[in-house]
């Protein structure tokens, strides 16, 4: 894997060899194409789906079915749940490991799917930044405007005026001044 100044992974420091990338649009026949040249070539599938690769909407997403994933290993198809985040450097992240593990195996990978974004991702021509600490994250969290806002949610929304109005915020204002409420 290689991280470029900011940047994030991409394939461009393992063997392309091995690697053929099928895209387009949804419905388009990505699938049956890349299950066929799978078979015919050795090879696992790599999906490359911002929506398929959440579990539970098959049919929403054109999600290749259990029997073709029964035909030819599929990876990176239904591995989180629609409430999770998931983000095109985490996909080139995974993508890359499964890659290496194809390989590893005498096998040659073959990425289908119709997210150009994750394609890009992964052949690095986009640049991602890696996806924020905990520390980052903690530090908004401990805001006290966000503080406030995240404990005003529960109570009603004059209640939850009332409190932002008090922490004196930007947020306070904005919402002042968006309020519909009285």
């Amino acid at each position: 894997m290689k991280r470029r100044s900011g940047a994030c992974l991409s394939v461009s420091n393992i063997s392309t060899e091995g690697i053929l990338v099928i895209a387009g649009a949804t419905a388009s026949g990505k699938t049956e194409l890349a299950i066929a040249l799978a078979q015919r070539f050795n090879a696992e599938i790599i999906g490359a789906d911002s929506r398929q690769i959440y579990r539970g909407m098959p049919i929403g997403t054109a999600a290749p079915t259990a029997a073709q994933r029964a035909t030819v290993p599929h990876h990176l198809i239904e591995i989180v749940d629609p409430q999770q985040r998931y983000s095109a450097a985490r996909f080139a992240e995974e993508a890359v490991a499964q890659i290496k593990e194809i390989h590893a195996r005498g096998r040659r990978a073959i990425i289908a799917g119709g997210t150009g974004f994750y394609i890009r991702a992964l052949t690095g021509a986009v640049a991602l930044s890696p996806p924020p600490t905990l520390t980052f994250a903690a530090g908004w969290r401990s805001n006290r405007a966000l503080t406030t806002l995240h404990s005003c949610t529960n109570g009603s929304p004059r209640e939850c005026r009332s409190a932002l109005q008090r922490s004196q915020s930007k947020i306070a204002t904005a919402y002042r001044v968006r309020s519909r409420f009285p």
